[in-house]
């Protein structure tokens, strides 16, 4: 059966006006909310009001203007200058008390220092009592130094009287080392060569900085062709050169090829004998040294009456000339009978494996400046003739010297 049309329209209109009640009816709610925050809200606007008209007649009648820096009071109070004294004064307090307390704690870094240094020394001395009997080989092997020549170095001190007395100090450490090495050749071998030329010394060892054995060798020698204009003595595959050659090679001449007061030649210099842009400064400053009598052969060789420490400070002042190298120019060429080289691994080596101590290096390895007192320490007894003690440490640590090593 069919439902009537005019029964749809019906239906249809009484759903609209359902839907219409609900609309009107969310409507009435929101509103009525509005309402009732605005009945809340207006209060407390009103009330505000209020208050700024008070504080605006309150400044009117003071004579002051009401903008907001008058009415608004800053919310924290001012500091005045007792506070800011008893503030300063507090904050002064603490810097001094930090300051005292980085003095106490450097001055117990000291102490800890010395006390493991001390600690180091003892541990030596121990290790000595239990290897003297070892070292100590007895009057009658001593007396092999009798055979010795008797004869002066190129520092003017006996060789003999110098290897008698490191064998008979700090009972005999040394004895077995000097017995079975013998004297060190290079003193001999110097004073058969007769005169010692410190400025060609002093360069050779400045070529040869931070090479080893033959590389050393050949830079000196292109330094040598390049000054002297012998070109002959890069074929030369013999140790001894001509002594016109050598005679050549002087400070004049270095500063003839390179310029003495300019650099125009400098380049062509420093690549013609092969030297780094350093190495030919340093070469130079030395050539500039001695041209102006700050360094000369008699200063050097002692006849001036300088000391170790003085010649030191003199060689030091040239570009290019560091410890090490200013050590094994004095020991190896000067011949001078105390230097004791700490700045080369090979002699930090050998004290530490004679000594059996620790240093503060890498691997407890002998450190050149952390450990420098200790090393002056265990050498004391050696003195006046350290270079010769020095010289035995290479071969107990079994590595080349540096004559040894630039005559390879």
């Amino acid at each position: 059966m069919r439902e009537h049309p005019h029964c749809i329209h019906v239906h249809t209109h009484s759903l609209r006006q359902l839907a219409d009640h609900r609309f009107v009816a969310d409507i009435e709610v929101l509103f009525a909310a509005i309402r009732t925050f605005f009945s809340l809200a207006m209060p407390l606007t009103r009330s505000a009001a209020s208050h700024n008209n008070t504080l605006r007649s309150a400044s009117s009648k003071n004579g002051k203007k009401g903008n907001a820096s008058s009415i608004i009071p800053s919310p924290l109070p001012t500091m005045n200058k007792t506070s800011r004294d008893m503030c300063s004064e507090e904050s002064a307090k603490k810097k001094i008390m930090a300051s005292r307390k980085r003095t106490r704690k450097r001055e117990e870094q000291k102490q800890v220092k010395k006390i493991n240094n001390n600690k180091k020394i003892k541990e030596a001395e121990a290790a000595a009592e239990e290897v003297g009997t070892e070292s100590h080989q007895g009057e009658n092997k001593r007396e092999c130094l009798s055979s010795q020549p008797a004869f002066v170095t190129l520092g003017g001190w006996s060789l003999k009287e110098g290897l008698e007395h490191i064998q008979r100090a700090d009972k005999g450490r040394l004895a077995h080392l000097v017995e079975t090495h013998g004297a060190p050749k290079f003193y001999t071998e110097a004073r058969e060569r007769g005169h010692n030329h410190t400025f060609r010394s002093l360069c050779q060892i400045i070529a040869g900085q931070q090479l080893a054995g033959a590389a050393a060798r050949k830079i000196w020698l292109r330094l040598l062709a390049t000054v002297t204009g012998e070109k002959g003595v890069l074929e030369d595959s013999t140790l001894a050169l001509k002594a016109e050659t050598l005679e050549k090679f002087s400070a004049a001449c270095v500063l003839a090829v390179a310029g003495k007061d300019d650099m125009t030649h400098f380049e062509a210099f420093r690549q013609s004998a092969g030297l780094s842009r350093a190495k030919a400064k340093s070469v130079l400053d030395l050539s500039r040294h001695f041209e102006r009598g700050d360094l000369s052969d008699a200063i050097l060789m002692g006849e001036t009456g300088l000391l170790d420490g003085e010649l030191e400070k003199a060689l030091l002042k040239v570009k290019g000339l560091g410890p090490w190298s200013v050590h094994m120019f004095l020991m190896f060429k000067m011949h001078r009978p105390n230097v004791l080289p700490f700045g080369d691994f090979g002699v930090r080596k050998g004290i530490q494996l004679l000594w059996n101590v620790k240093g503060s290096g890498k691997k407890d390895a002998l450190h050149d400046k952390k450990d420098k007192d200790l090393m002056l320490k265990l050498f004391q007894p050696f003195e006046p003739y350290r270079s010769l003690a020095s010289y035995y440490m290479w071969k107990r640590a079994d590595t080349k010297d540096f004559h040894n090593e630039r005559n390879d």
